[in-house]
């Protein structure tokens, strides 16, 4: 199973297990660059379009036990995604996404709706990565592009 998906306690801000900080201070402001501009209303279709494509290369998350979350599955659509964290080695996408097609406004009303963290490896986006070859700067731009292409 890929370790996009793997569980990891979103809500206490813990990173995925391959989290690396930017170490040198330049990389740190363009991690903070990057992560706003990212969220920026412009780049929301292109973000949801990375979220999509990684939720559906992956199959669904999987829930805190381990268990395979039949959530994210056959009609759900990407609603929105926020950029949590940017980093060297990849990002994390705070996720949300109708639950089989539906809306909060159809039957179940909120209970259509969920949200979920999505850490996204910059090397698993590109078979040939190699570490350091690229910018942060870089690494974004060609993974955003790939599958909005």
């Amino acid at each position: 199973d890929s370790e996009y998906l793997a569980p990891h306690a979103s809500e206490g801000g813990s990173l995925p297990y391959w989290w690396v900080p930017a170490l040198a201070s330049e990389d740190e402001q363009e991690c903070e660059l990057l992560q706003q501009l990212l969220n920026g209303d412009d780049l929301q279709e292109m973000m949801r379009g990375l979220a999509s494509h990684v939720l559906y290369l992956h199959g669904p998350p999987m829930n805190a036990d381990g268990s395979l979350s039949q959530d994210f599955g056959e009609g759900s659509v990407v609603r929105s995604v926020h950029v949590k964290a940017v980093g060297p080695a990849g990002l994390v996408l705070r996720v949300q996404y109708s639950v089989g097609g539906k809306t909060w406004e159809d039957v179940g009303g909120l209970n259509n709706e969920a949200v979920m963290d999505l850490p996204v490896k910059f090397e698993d986006m590109d078979a040939n990565y190699v570490s350091g070859r690229r910018s942060i700067r870089e690494e974004v731009l060609m993974m955003v592009s790939s599958v909005n292409a």
